[in-house]
C-alpha cells in the first residue's frame, strides 16, 4: 500500500511528487503510461510555456532549475501590449526577468531526473492501494470522474494555435500581445536565438481552420499582416498545432483521501500565460499542506487537512479565471464602446505606475 498515489505525470504531478518525496519518507507511487522525457539540443518542443518567477523559486527549491538553466531558457524582461483597432497599449518592463520562456519537455525532463533519485518513489504502470490519491491527470482527468466530482465549464469558442517562426527583426527579449478584435490574439513569445519566437494564435474555430489550411507562405503572409510588421517579415519554421479552449473548474478540489491539482481541477484561456503557474503553485500549496500534517503527525489524506489546500487555492484560482473570461470578453468585441473602452484602460494603465505594478506583479506571481 503507498501512502500517495499521483496519477499524471506532467509537471504538475511531477513537482507534486518532487516537493513530497524531498520532504517526507512517505511511500509514493506516480502513475505514468510513458515518462521518460526526451530534450533535444537541437530541436525545439512544439510548447514553450511561460514561467513566473514564482515558479522558478519552486524550480529552485526541488534543486532543478540550475539544470534547467544550463541547458536552454529564454528570459524576457519586456513586455508589450496593444490594441490592433485602436491606440491603447501598455508596457511592462522588470530585470532581472519577468519570466522565462521554457521548454515543456525540458522542465518534465529535469523533474524526472530529480525524482528517479529518491528511492521511496516508484513509477507505475498501474493502480495501486494507497491512502491518499492525487489526480493532476488534465483537463480530461479520470481521476476527477470516476470521484463524480461536478465541474463547471464554459467555452471560450476559441481555438489556439501553436507554431515557432522565425523574425525579420529582434525579438528584444520582449514578450509581445496583441489583441485582434473578434480575431483574438496573437502573442509572441521570445526563444533563446534573437529572431526566433513561439506564436500562440487565439482565434475562432472558423479563423483557425482556415489558417491551418494554408501553406507555409500564406500562413506567413497571414501572421506578418496580423503582427503590423511589429518585428518585420514573419516566417513558420515548424509544424503548426492546434487545440480547442475551454474554461473549466470544479466545485471541490478535495475528498476524503483525495485531491485535484493543476488542469484536473481548472483550465484557463492562454491569453493570460497563467495556467501551468497555476498549476505549479497548486501542486506546491498540497504538498505543503501534506508535508505539514506529517511533521505534525496528523492524518495527511483526511478531508479536514485536504480542505486547507482547497481554501488556499480555489479562491485564488477562481478569481483568474474570471479575470481571464472578463479580458477575453473585452478585447474580442468589436463595439465601439467596449473598443474605446480597452483602449482608454490599456493608456491610463500604462501611465499609472502604482497600477502597472500590481499587474506586473501578479502576472510575475509575486503579488500577495
Amino acid at each position: 500500500m503507498y501512502d500517495v498515489m499521483i496519477v499524471g505525470s506532467g509537471i504538475v504531478g511531477l513537482v507534486n511528487a518532487c516537493m513530497l518525496a524531498q520532504h517526507t519518507d512517505l511511500r509514493i507511487g506516480l502513475l505514468a503510461q510513458s515518462l521518460s522525457p526526451v530534450w533535444s539540443p537541437i530541436e525545439y518542443d512544439a510548447r514553450v510555456l511561460a514561467i513566473t518567477p514564482a515558479s522558478q523559486r519552486i524550480f529552485g527549491e526541488l534543486g532543478i532549475w540550475s539544470f534547467i538553466e544550463s541547458k536552454r531558457i529564454s528570459p524576457f524582461t519586456h513586455m508589450r501590449v496593444w490594441d490592433a483597432y485602436g491606440s491603447g497599449k501598455i508596457h511592462f518592463n522588470h530585470s532581472p526577468a519577468l519570466g522565462f520562456i521554457v521548454e515543456e519537455n525540458l522542465i518534465r525532463a529535469a523533474l524526472y531526473e530529480k525524482l528517479i533519485t529518491y528511492s521511496h518513489v516508484e513509477i507505475l504502470s498501474d493502480n495501486r492501494t494507497c491512502r491518499l490519491l492525487i489526480g493532476a491527470d488534465g483537463a480530461h482527468s479520470m481521476v476527477r470522474e470516476k470521484a463524480n466530482i461536478a465541474m463547471h465549464t464554459h467555452d471560450y469558442h476559441h481555438t489556439a494555435i501553436i507554431a515557432k517562426v522565425q523574425t525579420e527583426l529582434p525579438h528584444q527579449k520582449t514578450a509581445w500581445q496583441c489583441f485582434l478584435g473578434s480575431s483574438g490574439s496573437l502573442a509572441f513569445l521570445p526563444l533563446s536565438h534573437s529572431h526566433e519566437c513561439s506564436i500562440v494564435w487565439s482565434t475562432t474555430p472558423e479563423e483557425a481552420a482556415l489558417f491551418l489550411s494554408l501553406d507555409e507562405t500564406a500562413f506567413s503572409e497571414k501572421i506578418t499582416q496580423a503582427f503590423s510588421m511589429q518585428l518585420g517579415t514573419v516566417k513558420l519554421t515548424s509544424k503548426l498545432y492546434s487545440f480547442p479552449l475551454h474554461e473549466r473548474h470544479v466545485k471541490n478540489y478535495v475528498k476524503e483521501g483525495l485531491a485535484l491539482i493543476g488542469d484536473a481541477a481548472h483550465t484557463l484561456h492562454p491569453l493570460a500565460g497563467q495556467g501551468v503557474n497555476l498549476g505549479i503553485a497548486d501542486a506546491a500549496c498540497l504538498a505543503k499542506v501534506i508535508i505539514s500534517a506529517v511533521n505534525k503527525k496528523r492524518d495527511f489524506s483526511s478531508l479536514h487537512t485536504l480542505r486547507r489546500y482547497e481554501r488556499n487555492r480555489k479562491g485564488h484560482n477562481a478569481m483568474m479565471l474570471i479575470a481571464v473570461k472578463t479580458l477575453k470578453a473585452l478585447f474580442t468585441s468589436d463595439q465601439k464602446s467596449l473598443q474605446f473602452l480597452r483602449n482608454q484602460g490599456l493608456s491610463l494603465t500604462d501611465q499609472a505606475i502604482f497600477l502597472k505594478k500590481y499587474f506586473s506583479q501578479y502576472a510575475m506571481g509575486t503579488h500577495v
